[in-house]
């Protein structure tokens, strides 16, 4: 019985860490990492949901979500996310935003990375009670392709969501 044990902790401990939730966008597949918790969607909108664990010294655990777009220029899109964030002045414009564009067999992703103080009621009526979270970072890809359009965001706390910058890119590019 020892021999058995043992024999599947090796087992559990040389095998690969088991592959996440399988994501499916346009009949192109991508299994997310395994660290990302898939949720059941807080709202109609959502495709998919992902908690993503907070590290150490964050209040709060950052999320993936990905929606359906209605059809509009990328460029639209990523506008309207960069207005959602004030920009820290500790940082030059450069390091604080980056675009860059991924290509696969059936569509092109335009992506941002921004980090500041998050606006997330930015039109809010009364601006005394706009809430603000200062130290967040968004990774955001706007799939544009002639079957669809769906926004692919991770927001969060920024030592969180930097954790997870190259897993999100590399996610972005196994869609296959």
């Amino acid at each position: 019985m020892r021999r058995v044990f043992a024999v599947c902790c090796l087992i559990l401990i040389a095998g690969d860490s088991p592959r996440g939730t399988e994501v499916t966008l346009d009949g192109l597949s991508a299994a997310a990492p395994s660290s990302w918790k898939a949720e059941p969607a807080a709202t109609r909108g959502r495709l998919y949901q992902f908690q993503i664990g907070r590290v150490s010294g964050d209040k709060e655990d950052a999320e993936l979500v990905i929606v359906k777009l209605p059809p509009s220029p990328a460029v639209e899109q990523i506008a309207k996310l960069k207005d959602l964030f004030l920009l820290p002045t500790s940082l030059p414009k450069d390091q604080a935003v980056r675009e860059w564009t991924i290509k696969n067999s059936k569509a092109v992703l335009t992506c941002l990375d921004i980090q500041g103080t998050y606006h997330p009621k930015k039109n809010s009526v009364d601006a005394a009670v706009r809430e603000v979270r200062p130290d967040y970072r968004l990774l955001a890809a706007v799939w544009i392709s002639p079957e669809g359009s769906y926004l692919i965001r991770l927001l969060g706390p920024k030592r969180t969501v930097s954790t997870q910058a190259a897993a999100f890119e590399a996610w972005l590019r196994n869609f296959k």
